[in-house]
């Protein structure tokens, strides 16, 4: 009986657990991570830094539509904060004028960071 006990809390709190994982904030987080990690390259063009920062800006407007209304504890509200800063500073950069490549490549890296700290706050149920 007592092990019957032991596993009912463990399955509860294994649920519960479970249940803050948020599968479809990792995705679109994944998705910002995926573009950044793979726009690089396109770090070298103005045409590329165009298109690169249009598809963060685009993925971004729609995470902050998913979340806007799902709660969630204050670190992960304050890092999706903190990516959508750095999104929009870069989107407003390469909109004023073509930025360095250099310029670009570190908020791609960034954005990388920022994305894999969401990542893993999710992934961990927090």
């Amino acid at each position: 009986m007592k092990y019957l006990l032991i596993l009912a809390t463990v399955l509860v709190t294994g649920c519960s657990f479970m249940a803050r994982f948020d599968n479809v904030q990792y995705n679109h987080v994944s998705t910002i991570a995926s573009i950044a990690e793979l726009g690089i390259p396109k770090c070298r063009t103005n045409a590329g830094q165009k298109e690169l920062a249009n598809e963060l800006h685009v993925q971004m407007v729609y995470l902050l539509n998913y979340v806007r209304g799902v709660e969630y504890n204050a670190y992960i509200k304050s890092a999706t904060k903190g990516l959508d800063t750095i999104v929009t500073e870069f989107t407003t950069r390469v909109e004023a004028g073509p930025a360095s490549e250099q310029y670009c490549s570190i908020k791609m890296r960034v954005i990388m960071e920022t994305t894999d700290k969401i990542q893993s706050a999710l992934g961990n149920g927090q």
